[in-house]
């Protein structure tokens, strides 16, 4: 009987090892969105075609350089384009939202060509673009060669450099409004009718949390998926790059984040981090205080610890100028930082004699 409780408790404690290693994707990450740490990754640098989630890209420069508001004649380059559409005819008019939302709801090539053109003039000036704003981005393990993702030559990522994109993304309020709606509707090619758009990402009212961002397919990528869930203050990104259990794989790897991290407070905006010392001050002394909050996603079994440098101030000192900063180690490598402010205000001692 022994034996078999023991054999029992072993397996149960394999369970998490082997429900990753179930995995199907060719790579996979797992990010927190505010902090950037990845939770997970496998084979996450390895550089892979991404299809359609290409338009994480193209919806970030979107909401960064067009006003959506005015109203775009479409290209006639952007007619007709390949694969999935919203059917764009030459000679109708969409303003730069409607066009959002028909690229990354319905997916629509012609959409992103429409985009790229009228942004930048034309598609290949576009993915300059693309490719400067990866730079900036510092994801250095991808290459755009088109707006929509259909080409696979010199047009590649890593799982983690998607991530670290789509979680960049996330900050923009624009870009979460879109990505996480599931119906919308835009005008028509006629007056007077109407475009019906479906979001094809299930996570959305599907998965506890689902908040976003964009599916993809081609022969040459397989099935990607960038998918955001929020759960408390904690929002994590997961991506799977040609997996043929895209959603399943996802829900997998976010309830495990969820699962095993606490998104932790480090430090809290003007709560006291220590003591400065003040020369030829009327107090030798200054508290200091964190001038903003840090938070940071933990698992149980991580010890962050926390040291505060301050140097030596010289009087008068304004309350909430900076005296210094606190850093936040796990294993040995710094992981955030706040900056270190004064509490109070210390005037000049006088000095009948000098210094």
């Amino acid at each position: 009987m022994k034996r078999i409780l023991s054999a029992a408790l072993i397996v149960f404690a394999l369970l998490p090892n082997l429900r990753i290693k179930a995995i199907s994707a060719g790579a996979y990450t797992v990010i927190e969105q505010s902090s950037g740490r990845i939770l997970y990754s496998s084979n996450g640098s390895t550089e892979m075609p991404m299809a359609s989630t290409t338009k994480v890209m193209t919806a970030l420069l979107t909401v960064e350089n067009l006003d959506l508001t005015v109203t775009y004649d479409i290209p006639d380059s952007a007619v007709g384009i390949e694969g999935s559409s919203i059917y764009l005819k030459k000679g109708e008019k969409l303003t730069g939202e409607e066009l959002l939302y028909g690229l990354m709801l319905a997916s629509g090539n012609d959409a992103a060509y429409a985009l790229a053109e009228i942004i930048s003039g034309s598609a290949e000036e576009f993915v300059e673009l693309m490719n400067r704003r990866a730079g900036e981005l510092g994801l250095k393990n991808t290459h755009f060669a088109d707006p929509c993702g259909l080409k696979s030559k010199n047009h590649y990522t890593t799982s983690d450099d998607l991530a670290r994109l789509c979680a960049f993304a996330m900050k923009n309020e624009t870009f979460c409004r879109v990505v996480s709606t599931q119906n919308h509707q835009i005008s028509g090619a006629n007056e007077g009718e109407t475009r019906y758009l479906h979001n094809k990402n299930r996570i959305l009212g599907e998965f506890a949390g689902g908040n976003g961002i964009k599916t993809g397919y081609t022969l040459a990528a397989g099935r990607c998926l960038c998918a955001s869930a929020k759960r408390g203050d904690m929002q994590l990104i997961c991506v799977v790059l040609n997996d043929r259990e895209w959603f399943y794989d996802c829900e997998t790897l976010l309830d495990r984040g969820f699962d095993e991290f606490s998104y932790v407070c480090l430090a809290k905006k003007g709560e006291i981090a220590g003591k400065a010392n003040i020369l030829d001050g009327k107090s030798p002394k200054c508290d200091i205080m964190y001038a903003n909050d840090v938070f940071y996603p933990v698992k149980q079994d991580e010890n962050i610890k926390g040291v505060s440098r301050a140097g030596m101030l010289t009087a008068p000192i304004n309350k909430g100028e900076q005296a210094g900063v606190c850093e936040f180690f796990l294993d040995g490598k710094v992981i955030a930082s706040v900056p270190l402010v004064t509490d109070e205000s210390i005037e000049r001692k006088f000095n009948l004699f000098g210094r």
